[in-house]
């Protein structure tokens, strides 16, 4: 999962992005990016949060779990979900059902707290 082909270093997406490594570091700090850290210092971000309809939902996901370890998210995205009818909300973001999976985000979040 951590070393998928679909998580980038930071130098990777800072690449992608035309910005600097500082700047995706103060990005993912900030709330803008998720960055899913293992082992202290190690920091992936997916790919897919760069992905047309997947980034236009972020910024609405990312205030969601603001409150969270960025894995929570992680993991709400990328496994079935029964308020989503045991669809992955990954899927649904790519077929642009952003507001069901925001709905049902809140949901999750709602119980985690």
């Amino acid at each position: 999962m951590f070393k998928g082909a679909d998580m980038l270093s930071s130098d990777r997406i800072a690449e992608i992005l035309g910005v600097t490594r500082e700047t995706i570091n103060t990005r993912r700090k900030g709330g803008e990016l998720l960055g899913l850290t293992h082992g202290g210092r190690i920091v992936r971000y997916p790919s897919w949060q760069l992905e047309g309809p997947v980034a236009s939902a972020m910024p609405a996901l990312m205030d969601i779990f603001k409150d969270f370890d960025p894995w929570a998210m992680y993991l709400f995205l990328t496994r079935s979900n029964p308020n989503l009818d045991g669809v992955i909300p990954l899927d649904l973001l790519r077929a642009g059902d952003m507001q069901s999976v925001v709905d049902a985000a809140s949901i999750y979040a709602a119980e985690m707290a």
